[in-house]
């Protein structure tokens, strides 16, 4: 980032220094004003703004700035701060005192923003690396002689201070060169014993415009600006502004003052930041083709995204359809499931009597619709119980309570559940009967004890349950009537508070020797909402959500 230049505004009146800072702001310069009025001129500003540059803008009156500048330059520490008069006023006399007291440079009116901007910068240049001498030389001097110091860096100062990078040529209306500056010598290429007394031919040779705009200039009375380039002989490429300046007095041009700058840099500067910005607008098209495919693949992307969002919900909802939630999550995330170890489960297991009898006698998509009617009714049920569908076989329904949440409630939920379904094969065989529709009557059997239970296959996932508690559950079934639920002593023994129950032998179970069994007939009348004993009341429903 460029250093914002300082610059101190010293004029006759504020409107005009407001003109000045206009022209500079539209310039390339970045900079910061103060301004001050002759007749207000205060020393101290200077010390505390402490600008890069001061700019002194005058009538044709020279006794106010000449005050100034002498009043500036007897303060060591601001002294080497540049020094550029703007006036109306042309006097070559006067012109000589303002280089002579300390001006750095003398630009008359009308201004030429370039030329102003050049001249700033080139005077700031050599004022910094001034700046930088002197505090080299302060490092290493000796202190007892820094008084004859800094008198010879003054007097350096001067010396330097006619030596500006600008080339100053006052010329008489005859075209003779009546003085000149060390920067003509630079500008050019010069050489001081090369010059005789046709430098002016010698400078219209390599700047072929200056002669003809000399000439314009003495035959207008007008101040002539323009831009040239042009080869040395070093074969350096330069960039010049000139600006000629008529002094006239009376009617006559008594002397023309041409003061030209070096602008090469600022050239290369503008045909860099030219070609910059074409590199820069072609680099936004390329960003907006490169956006536009972007766009498209990110649009391409979401559809992806959401077309596997949708496979995946539709995977994640088969999967829940096929294991309980806690299963399928524990399966997704490891892609396996631990066999898990329950202590009291109810199984229970539901047959349709006369099933394969059935099944000779209806078409073989209506035997699946009855089916499908039976089954979606006891998953509902079940839902409604928290209780696990495990899986069906043919006509055969199976599902347990207690897992995969444990809990001490799931016998007397696996029983409501039971007489439940009952209850609906009853009412739809009626209907089914007084239709003269094919019904099916419906056993079912309950066991409550231990079991094992997890994920099998990993081709066709499906959740399962093992062990004892499964087999007595088959015999329950296997050995109870139409109609009925026949549930095992181990389940009677944690429902018979809450249900009326009728003991009805034993049945031999595989492993387990000899198995009561009871049919539960109802809820007890203090639990039951209706008189059937099949729903249960408000009372019922605390006492489970207690246990």
């Amino acid at each position: 980032m460029v250093k914002s230049i300082k610059i101190q505004l010293v004029s006759i009146d504020l409107n005009e220094a407001e003109k000045i800072k206009k022209i500079l702001l539209s310039s390339a310069i970045n900079a910061h004003f103060q301004e001050c009025l002759f007749k207000n001129f205060d020393i101290n500003q200077i010390k505390v703004f402490s600008p890069d540059i001061i700019i002194l803008l005058s009538d044709n009156t020279y006794t106010n700035f000449e005050k100034h500048i002498i009043e500036i330059k007897a303060l060591i520490k601001i002294c080497l701060i540049p020094i550029i008069v703007i006036t109306a006023h042309k006097s070559i006399e006067n012109l000589k005192n303002a280089f002579d007291i300390g001006v750095w440079d003398y630009i008359c009116l009308p201004i030429d923003a370039i030329e102003l901007n050049s001249r700033i910068y080139s005077a700031i240049n050599i004022s910094n690396l001034l700046n930088h001498q002197l505090q080299q030389k302060e490092i290493f001097a000796n202190k007892t002689n820094e008084l004859t110091i800094r008198n010879n860096e003054i007097e350096s100062l001067s010396k330097i201070t006619s030596k500006l990078n600008h080339a100053i040529i006052i010329i008489d209306a005859e075209s003779k060169i009546e003085w000149i500056n060390e920067g003509v010598y630079k500008l050019y290429e010069f050489a001081k014993e090369e010059l005789s007394d046709d430098l002016f031919f010698k400078i219209k040779e390599v700047n072929s415009l200056f002669e003809q705009h000399y000439k314009t200039c003495i035959e207008t009375k007008k101040s002539q600006s323009y831009q040239s380039f042009f080869k040395l002989k070093s074969d350096k490429k330069r960039y010049i502004q000139t600006t000629l300046y008529p002094i006239i007095y009376g009617d006559d041009i008594n002397t023309v003052i041409c003061i030209e700058s070096d602008i090469s840099l600022l050239k290369e500067k503008e045909e860099s930041l030219e070609t910059s910005r074409e590199e820069f607008l072609y680099m936004i098209e390329d960003m907006d083709r490169i956006s536009v495919n972007f766009e498209n693949q990110k649009k391409e992307f979401e559809k992806q995204k959401n077309e596997l969002e949708n496979e995946k919900k539709k995977s994640d909802e088969l999967l829940y359809n096929i294991l309980p939630v806690s299963i399928a999550e524990e399966l997704k995330h490891f892609n396996r499931v631990e066999p898990k170890y329950y202590a009291n489960v109810s199984v229970m297991f539901a047959d349709f009597q006369s099933f394969t009898k059935s099944c000779e006698n209806l078409k073989f998509y209506e035997l699946v619709k009855q089916l499908n009617t039976y089954f979606i009714k006891f998953d509902e049920i079940i839902e409604k119980y928290r209780i696990e569908k495990i899986k069906t076989i043919g006509d055969a329904y199976m599902c347990a309570g207690g897992l995969p949440t444990e809990d001490k409630t799931n016998p007397m939920e696996v029983i409501l559940a039971s007489l439940e379904i009952q209850k609906f094969v009853s009412e739809l065989n009626e209907k089914n009967q007084s239709k003269k529709l094919p019904f099916w009557n419906l056993r079912l059997g309950i066991h409550t004890g231990p079991v094992y239970a997890g994920v099998v296959d990993k081709t066709k996932i499906a959740y399962d349950i093992w062990g004892d508690t499964v087999n007595v559950a088959s015999r329950m079934e296997a050995g109870g009537e139409i109609g009925k639920v026949n549930v095992s002593e181990a389940t009677y023994q944690q429902i018979k508070d809450y249900f009326d129950c009728t003991y009805r032998g034993e049945i031999e179970a595989k492993n387990k020797g000899k198995v009561k069994m009871y049919f539960v007939q109802q809820i007890k009348p203090e639990y039951a909402e209706d008189e059937n004993g099949l729903a249960p009341n408000r009372k019922f429903e605390k006492l489970l959500n207690s246990i």
